[in-house]
């Protein structure tokens, strides 16, 4: 059974919050490789908030002219949460969504979202291929795009998802589409 590890750190420029960094992933007691992997994510995703975001955060608290900008600046959050949304029992297999996303304090929409997925065999640890996790759910095989083009995959509320250039395409979504085309 998963458990969820997470972190938060604030980054402060003259005392003001520029930018709040949230990582909630899951982990598993005595599934060093899987686990393993969440954690180097965790730590790429540090590295980035601790580089990338912070250096643009603070340029544009920087750039910002308002005189009362220590009291009003919308500060950045960066997300990545990662969570268990499918398992099969006697398959012994289950699937990890994924989503970084970007937004600021106040703000609508994100500013970036990125989503992706994992699929894992439990007994040994590896992942497997959307091709694979495809017939379970009754597709004999992925059209040659789906199968070249994705990069992740889950399952969601009894769904096949491919992730592509960060967004989720539901398998079924993507077959009517072809069907109302003919």
């Amino acid at each position: 059974m998963e458990q969820y590890g997470g972190q938060t750190k604030r980054f402060l420029v003259s005392g003001t919050e520029v930018l709040r960094c949230r990582i909630s992933l899951p982990f598993w007691e005595g599934r060093d490789s899987m686990s393993g992997f969440y954690e180097e994510m965790k730590k790429e995703a540090l590295s980035f908030c601790e580089g990338a975001l912070l250096s643009m955060a603070e340029s544009e608290f920087a750039a910002c002219d308002d005189p009362k900008k220590r009291f009003s600046f919308p500060s950045f959050l960066y997300t990545l949460e990662g969570r268990v949304t499918w398992e099969d029992r006697e398959r012994e297999w289950l699937t990890v969504r994924l989503e970084a996303r970007l937004s600021r304090r106040g703000g609508g929409a994100p500013l970036e979202q990125y989503i992706d997925g994992q699929a894992w065999a439990l007994s040994e640890e590896c992942l497997i291929p959307p091709e694979q996790l495809a017939q379970v759910f009754g597709l004999r095989r992925l059209r040659r795009g789906e199968r070249k083009e994705s990069t992740g995959v889950f399952v969601d509320q009894g769904k096949l998802w491919l992730c592509k250039n960060g967004r989720a395409y539901s398998v079924e979504a993507a077959k009517n589409r072809n069907s109302r085309k003919k």
